[in-house]
């Protein structure tokens, strides 16, 4: 076989010229500022963000129709469903089966279900059973309603206020004597913390953590539900009449009434941190919606009512809305909502209107609005695209399109950075969300 030798010269090591390459120096300006205008050019198409991701859909087992019954409950952290005798939970985060757990053949179909402090509530009637919410594993069983307040599960037995067809409250002919009580226990064990006993009246005020009692001569004490530990006493008045009962109301006021000839019943309210005489129709004024409060203002001997929204310094009314027509804050803005209409979704919105004056500033016709389940304000417009379902937010007074969800949806759930609805009868899908920061409150 014949050998070609190649001669190399002493310079073979230095870079040659390439002769058909042109210099580099005249197109060096050309070639750095073509990367700048490409840059510029694309801007935000060089990286997009996909707003609506779908997670996972899941055949839910015994469920025909997930609208009916609420098949699918907002647990928090957790979606459970139930069905077929069967409790499942998903983590709509990430669109996860956590677990699926057998119920017991005696749980009925209107259960109701809630995860906090690190537990799976279930309730049933007037019993409650609390679950593991990693395994879903049952850790105990107490024959009563339970109230998760401040890290402890509270039961709290009250004499109940019925009211009658004309809405006056009356007594049922419930014993005046008969002594309430607030039972305290661990949530994971379920062993019993203390008990708060009334005196013979007791009240769970859940947003204080408080226990209040009383007695007929309207001595009060109170007491922290984390601790039993005492921190208040004092005197309220009853009403004339028998001493009956003591309900707490919302998160301010406390009631106190006494029967009267028929059972009738007699009210007076006070206000929890000043106590305070609190007149009648006084708390039905305001409550806060977006950057002003709203007041709510029902028509005498009918079904219909106005909404006011006011200065939330003093009060005064800016605007007055139509008969029926509520509010709610999306971003920046209102969408005025129709209560009467909607095919379940959400809430049927009307028009988009500036926050201070009430201007329209778009019409909203077709959407419904579905609030955030959680405290981040949070929303999502959905709208039916022809057995599709589009989502969009609010973004510079402007419905802003997010995505488009393959299914007609309709029962839904929604927090901050998810979406999770029902479909196709026994269908339930994911999504991640990821509204602009522009459409946030």
């Amino acid at each position: 076989m014949a050998v070609e030798l190649i001669e190399l010269s002493d310079d073979w090591t230095r870079p040659r010229e390439d002769p058909g390459v042109p210099p580099l120096r005249p197109r060096r300006a050309v070639l750095l500022v073509l990367p700048l205008l490409l840059t510029g050019a694309l801007g935000a198409a060089a990286a997009p963000v996909r707003q609506v991701a779908e997670l996972a859909t899941y055949t839910l087992p015994g469920v025909s129709r997930i609208i009916d019954g609420g098949a699918v409950r907002d647990g928090g952290g957790l979606l459970l469903a139930s069905g077929a005798g069967r409790l499942s939970a998903y983590r709509p985060a990430d669109g996860t089966l956590r677990w699926s757990v057998p119920l017991d053949p005696r749980v009925s179909a209107d259960l109701s279900v809630q995860s906090a402090e690190g537990v799976v509530l279930v309730f049933d009637g007037g019993t409650t059973t609390v679950l593991d919410p990693d395994f879903g594993t049952r850790l105990w069983t107490v024959p009563r309603p339970l109230t998760v307040v401040g890290g402890v599960g509270v039961a709290a037995s009250e004499i109940p206020v019925y009211m009658g067809p004309e809405m006056q409250p009356y007594a049922a002919g419930q014993l005046a004597t008969e002594q309430e009580e607030a039972t305290i226990y661990d949530l994971r064990t379920g062993r019993v913390l203390w008990t708060v006993r009334g005196v013979p009246y007791a009240s769970l005020a859940e947003a204080r953590g408080e226990v209040w009692t009383v007695t007929p001569a309207g001595a009060f004490t109170v007491y922290a539900v984390r601790d039993g530990s005492v921190l208040r006493t004092g005197t309220l008045a009853f009403p004339a009449g028998r001493p009956y009962g003591v309900h707490v109301h919302g998160d301010d006021q406390i009631t106190l009434s006494s029967a009267g000839s028929g059972d009738a019943l007699t009210e007076v309210r006070y206000d929890l941190a000043t106590l305070r005489v609190r007149q009648p129709g006084a708390d039905a004024a305001s409550h806060p919606c977006g950057r002003f409060s709203c007041s709510f203002e029902p028509v005498p001997d009918s079904d219909d009512f106005h909404v006011t929204v006011r200065d939330p310094a003093t009060g005064a009314a800016r605007y007055r809305l139509g008969s029926r027509i509520q509010v709610m804050a999306v971003g920046e803005w209102f969408a005025t909502v129709d209560l009467g209409q909607g095919r379940g979704t959400g809430l049927a919105a009307t028009r988009l209107i500036d926050q201070a004056t009430g201007q329209v500033r778009l019409d909203l016709t077709g959407w419904e609005v579905l609030p955030a389940a959680d405290d981040s304000g949070g929303y999502l417009l959905l709208r039916d695209a022809g057995g599709q379902t589009q989502v969009g937010v609010v973004v510079d007074g402007r419905v802003q399109t997010l995505g488009l969800l393959k299914h007609r949806v309709q029962e839904c759930h929604r927090r901050d950075d998810w979406l999770a609805c029902g479909h196709s009868g026994n269908q339930l899908t994911m999504w991640r969300i990821i509204a602009p920061e522009d459409s946030r409150p």
